[in-house]
């Protein structure tokens, strides 16, 4: 899955090794993220004879996510109009309102066209019948009053100005995504937002510098330890994620070990750089040795190749707790990482978080990623 786009180094090195072949077993744990599309160049690569068969070229992505995909596209009508009006104004559709936009959603014709004679689905529940129990649990919290407000301000003159191109248009997008997910996990030092056409200043965001040291913390920060010291009460260890892990201002990982430990919990960071990623198992075994509690990482680090409970020394480890205090969009990351518990040689009940404030866009993540999933 992670040689899914059309003009990536990884596709097209994928690409060189079917050539290179006569025959290919791809592996993955998540073959889609939600929508049609994920599938489009696998299968070209894979299987080019069953897409071109199709009348599809390497360039007609999107009209395979119409064919076996949800696409929006919307349309403004005007007048009030009675439901004959309106059948009649569909048919003739009216002024588009925005372009295509592929939603999550896979019909269940893309199998039996193109993955029914070379595809097999495999669970782990297909391979022990004794697995203990997967619990996903949304926990969402109020955000604190004087932040709520003023990050309801900051995403509304963000939204307004990405909609004004000489105030930047669509490049402050991507700025106003990150404050709208992060800004209540760190309403504290954050940089003047500028015109990324002149450098001018923007919007100087609030600051509530009552949180930067930690002595005060946040309402979800309080919920997470509360979180935490309940799972311990059982005798269950746990694993944060969160996507705030750079070395930016947007960093979040520190602060969470830092008023971990200052709640009385043994907490260490999963860095990204060291231990890299062929030294990162060995490396969080080493640590729980030590009596590491819990564990703050990116989502990213972990999403393969790390299991989190193992026997070593005749001594049981296990981490059967995951806490996702960020979440991302990537149905792969989260999905991958969301299983790293629940393995063949796990015994106790699995439990997954996921966390939010109230009516923000981290909730809506959640309910992107949800349907996704059932997708």
């Amino acid at each position: 899955h992670v040689c899914k786009d059309g003009d990536s180094a990884q596709g097209n090195a994928m690409h060189c090794l079917i050539k290179a072949t006569k025959k290919q077993l791809a592996l993955t744990g998540t073959i889609a993220g939600g929508k049609a599309e994920d599938l489009y160049y696998l299968i070209y690569r894979l299987a080019p004879w069953k897409m071109t068969s199709k009348g599809y070229r390497w360039t007609d992505v999107a009209n395979f996510s119409k064919q076996y995909g949800k696409v929006e596209q919307r349309y403004e009508y005007a007048g009030s109009s009675s439901e004959e009006e309106l059948a009649e104004k569909v048919s003739a559709r009216g002024r588009s309102l925005s372009s295509p936009k592929t939603k999550p959603g896979i019909s269940p014709t893309i199998f039996t066209d193109f993955l029914l004679d070379c595809a097999v689905f495999l669970d782990l529940s297909d391979m022990s019948s004794y697995l203990p129990d997967l619990k996903e649990m949304v926990v969402t919290v109020p955000m604190a009053r004087e932040v709520a407000r003023d990050h309801s301000i900051l995403v509304s003159r963000l939204t307004a100005y990405a909609k004004r191109r000489e105030s930047g248009g669509f490049a402050l997008l991507s700025q106003a995504l990150q404050y709208g997910l992060f800004y209540p996990d760190m309403p504290y030092g954050n940089e003047e937002i500028r015109n990324p056409v002149n450098g001018d200043i923007l919007i100087r965001a609030a600051q509530h510098d009552e949180y930067r040291s930690g002595e005060i913390l946040l309402p979800k920060e309080e919920k997470l330890i509360e979180l935490i010291k309940s799972e311990l009460s059982e005798g269950r260890k746990s694993v944060v994620f969160a996507e705030c892990s750079g070395k930016n201002d947007w960093n979040v990982t520190h602060r969470l070990r830092d008023i971990l430990e200052a709640a009385g919990i043994f907490a260490v960071v999963v860095e990204a750089e060291s231990p890299g990623a062929l030294k990162r198992e060995n490396w969080i075994r080493e640590r729980a040795k030590d009596g590491v509690e819990v564990f703050i990482t990116n989502p990213k680090l972990i999403e393969t190749g790390v299991d989190l409970c193992w026997t070593e020394g005749g001594k049981r480890y296990n981490y059967p707790t995951l806490i996702f205090y960020q979440l991302g969009y990537s149905l792969f990351t989260v999905w991958q990482a969301s299983r790293r518990h629940y393995r063949m040689n796990q015994t106790m009940e699995c439990r997954t978080y996921y966390m939010a404030y109230e009516g923000t866009a981290q909730a809506k993540v959640i309910e992107l990623i949800a349907e996704k999933q059932v997708a």
